[in-house]
């Protein structure tokens, strides 16, 4: 099941979302027998806002393009995310093997900052740092085993 919300005004927007999914792990124990549901859940809350004063709408369509009248369409973006997954605590100790009675909790925090340039109605060029943090340091991507990590991302974007 989830929820979700979405409003825009002038050069403004702002988005929010909350997400819940359970899986029946039925017969899937070392024996056989029925497991605990396995959980995930995750929300986000967003906020965007076009500083160049160019109307909010999807997509961002300069009244100013580059390079005829202007320097185009400018948006700065922040994101706010969780995600994490578990089952239902039941007094057994929890595992991070999918097959434990108990789910040992993992989940993920991300922090986006986003700056959007839209050049003309057919270009776009789009930035966006992130920091992470993640909630089990025994399984993480990074090999000293740190939690929290910044990562970049730059997409160009052309529409015909």
């Amino acid at each position: 099941y989830g929820v979700d919300l979405d409003w825009t005004n002038e050069q403004f927007g702002a988005r929010a979302e909350y997400m819940a999914v359970t899986d029946a792990r039925e017969e899937q124990g070392l024996r056989g027998n029925n497991l605990n549901a396995a959980r995930a859940r995750a929300w986000y809350v967003q906020g965007t806002w076009v500083v160049t004063g160019d109307k909010k709408e999807r997509p961002v369509e300069p009244e100013h393009p580059l390079p005829m009248r202007g320097i185009g369409a400018i948006e700065v973006a922040a994101r706010f995310e969780r995600l994490w997954f578990d089952s239902k605590a039941t007094g057994e100790p929890a595992f991070s093997n999918s097959r434990a009675e108990v789910i040992l909790p993992n989940g993920d925090k991300a922090l986006t900052l986003g700056l959007k340039w839209y050049l003309n109605r057919w270009m776009k060029l789009q930035m966006n740092a992130i920091h992470e943090e993640l909630q089990d340091n025994g399984r993480t991507p990074l090999l000293d085993g740190g939690t929290k990590f910044w990562s970049t991302v730059f997409r160009a974007q052309l529409a015909l």
